[in-house]
This record gives C-alpha cells, structure tokens and sequence, in this order.
C-alpha cells in the first residue's frame, strides 16, 4: 500500500485492489458508482472549464480502480451501469439518435462489441487467477441457500436484523468446513433481506426503489440536470446488480452514496 509508510498496512487478500475498504468488492462497487455519479455532474457545466477536464480524470481514474480490483460482479455491474447510462441517455437525446439512425446503430454495435469482448477478457483472466473458482462458486450457492431456508421458516418478518449471521449454522451443509468460510453474509443482498425482514420489509424497500424511479421519470427538469440523473440511475444500476452476488450493501459507504 501507498500509506504503509503513514502507519497504515493490513495483509493482502490475494485478489485485487480494495484500497481502504476491507473487501475487494466494495471498492469495487464504490468506484463504477462514483464513475457514473461523476460522469454525470459534468453534464451539469458548460463543458468549457476545468470542471468539466477534472471530472473526466476522476472517472478514467475510477474505471481503472475497477478494473484493478478484479472483482468479477463488480465488473460485469459496472457493464451494467455503462448500458443502462447509454439507454437513459438515448432516450433523453431521441430526437438526435431519429436524426442520426445509423451513427446510433453503429454506437451500440460497438459498445456492444466492447462488453463482449471486455467480458470475456476479464472472465478468463479472472479464472486464471482462482483456481478455485467452482468451489466458491458452490460456497456463494450454498449462502443462498441457507438464507432461502432462513426465509420460508418466517417468511412474512423474516428472522430480525442481523438474524442471518448465526441461523446459518443451522442450514449448513456439513460437507463443508464451517469455520474456514465463516458465513456472515449472504452474498445476495436479496436473499439477505427476505431472510432477515420478510415478505414485509421486502415489499417496503421496493415500494421506496419504486417512489424513486417514479421520481425521475416525472416532473419537469432541465436536460443538463436530466443528464446528471441519467449518472446517478446509471449508479443505482450498479448497485442494485451487484448486490445479486456480493453484500456490498453492508458497507456504509456505498449506502451512503447510493442515497445521494
């Protein structure tokens, strides 16, 4: 680490950058959304000053923060977000993309191009880099499964906050060790909230994911503060598809950025 002579140095986690957050993951999640939340203000100057120059470096400087991570879901989310970004975009510009028809379909295609062949690059040098890959592909199901168990013993108010962290010894395959996984978390964010809130505490955080949507797809607004919005759904994309394979929601961070 840089600040490893400032006092700070922690042991590696053998997989890829996390900065000074803990897990790989959440950094990960937390620089694709500052990418897009960054992106996004500077639609909201003239494009003339340095504003506009400096948000560009932080965004190149957060891509690469992601792609040093190596988190597979972090990276595939961050695909995501850049998709959902270039959709909210067309629609807001689809009076330009009528006027120019084949310069759009030549844009997708090769954005399309891009994610594919990013995609792949990353997936196999990722596996390269975990051996193990099936196995804790099995672990992560076996989470899953564990908090679904959790889900359907109280499915209508779940088991309390935090519930999922010891009711999963209950539901454990004994086939693996334990210990040396030490399940706190879900990996699903999801499976999580079923788990430990219900159907209830389900319905409610969607009611809220849908009175936000419904927010920015009504009222009138300027296309420059349109454009940032078009960054900030592009984060919430980010978030929200990551949290289906890793508990990035647990870090207050990116709960606090996803709020903004």
């Amino acid at each position: 680490h840089l600040l490893k002579g400032w006092g700070y140095s922690r042991p590696s986690t053998g997989t890829g950058a996390s900065g000074l957050f803990v897990y790989h993951n959440h950094f990960c999640c937390f620089a694709a959304m500052m990418c897009f939340y960054i992106l996004g203000s500077a639609f909201l100057t003239d494009g003339r000053n340095w504003k506009t120059g400096l948000a560009v470096v932080i965004c190149v400087l957060a891509v690469l923060c992601v792609a040093l991570s190596r988190s597979r879901g972090g990276i595939i989310a961050f695909l995501v977000g850049a998709i959902v970004f270039g959709i909210a975009m067309a629609v807001l510009h689809r009076s330009w993309v009528r006027a120019h028809g084949r310069a759009t379909v030549l844009l997708l295609s090769l954005g399309a191009i891009l994610a594919i062949s990013v995609s792949g690059v990353v997936y196999g040098q990722l596996s390269q880099r975990d051996s193990n890959l099936s196995s804790a592909g099995s672990v992560r199901l076996n989470l899953v499964r564990s908090a679904v168990d959790q889900f359907v013993e109280n499915p209508w108010i779940g088991n309390g906050s935090g519930s999922y962290s010891y009711n999963v010894f209950a539901h454990w395959p004994p086939s693996l060790n334990l210990l040396q996984y030490d399940p706190q978390f879900a990996h699903n964010e999801y499976a999580q909230l079923l788990a430990e809130y219900g159907l209830i505490g389900c319905v409610l955080m969607l009611a809220l994911i849908i009175i936000l949507l419904k927010n920015f797809f009504t009222g009138e607004r300027s296309t420059r503060s349109m454009r940032f919005e078009c960054g900030c759904l592009a984060a919430a994309a980010v978030a929200l598809s990551h949290s289906l394979v890793d508990f990035v929601m647990h870090a207050p961070i990116n709960i606090f950025v996803l709020g903004f």
